[in-house]
């Protein structure tokens, strides 16, 4: 109801709109829902073009990243899951989360808290980053941090995501994040692939801003 009142409502993906019109479709009527359609503006979030690097680090680990909060909602919790079994299959790498609080539940997470600027070049030593699907629909700027700096992602599915890197690395069943994660630990020549390809994607997605600042100006001067 709120929403109804403004001009424009932006959100940061298609998914997070389109899942706001399905739901309000339980109590709205139909007028009300094409007037919420034309309020609400999908603004995909951009990046600074400054921060994107040439290429990617020639000094890579064998680093798992999860660059969020190490939350529930964020799905943390299937993620170290995921993690504890992969452990099982393969031990010769280790997991950072620099938003983890207090003392890792194992020896092989790293919670190094850093600068932004060394958060940045940390990301560029790690070998790929995880996104597991999240409950708010949103953008993920971890993810674009990641790639940013070189280190491909690897996104559990989720059309949101689609939005970020539509030719990226999608996965629904466990065995195929793992073999995902094979291929990139173990295949330099892949993984450098990868690399380049996030790259790329950065430069495209950091025209973003600018484009949508000129929308909004536009709106506001009407």
């Amino acid at each position: 109801l709120g929403v109804h009142q403004m001009d424009t409502c932006y959100v940061n993906t298609q998914d997070q709109k389109s899942r706001i019109l399905e739901q309000a479709k339980d109590i709205f009527n139909d007028e009300f829902i094409k007037e919420l359609d034309n309020i609400l503006v999908v603004w995909n979030l951009g990046l600074p073009n400054k921060l994107i690097v040439k290429k990617p680090s020639t000094q890579k680990r064998k680093v798992i990243v999860f660059n969020h909060r190490a939350a529930a909602y964020k799905g943390y919790p299937t993620f170290i899951r995921l993690m504890e079994e992969y452990r099982i299959k393969r031990n010769d790498f280790k997991v950072w989360v620099p938003q983890l609080d207090g003392k890792p539940e194992h020896s092989w997470i790293d919670n190094t808290k850093v600068a932004k600027h060394d958060y940045y070049t940390k990301l560029q030593s790690c070998t790929v980053g995880v996104q597991m699907r999240q409950t708010n629909y949103g953008w993920s700027v971890a993810a674009t941090d990641c790639m940013m700096n070189g280190t491909p992602m690897i996104y559990q599915e989720s059309d949101c995501y689609r939005e970020i890197d539509p030719n990226g690395l999608f996965w629904n069943k466990k065995v195929d994040f793992f073999n995902i994660l094979d291929k990139i630990l173990d295949n330099d020549g892949y993984r450098n692939e990868l690399e380049l390809k996030a790259i790329e994607r950065a430069h495209e997605l950091s025209t973003n801003e600018d484009k949508m600042i000129k929308e909004l100006h536009k709106n506001l001067s009407n």
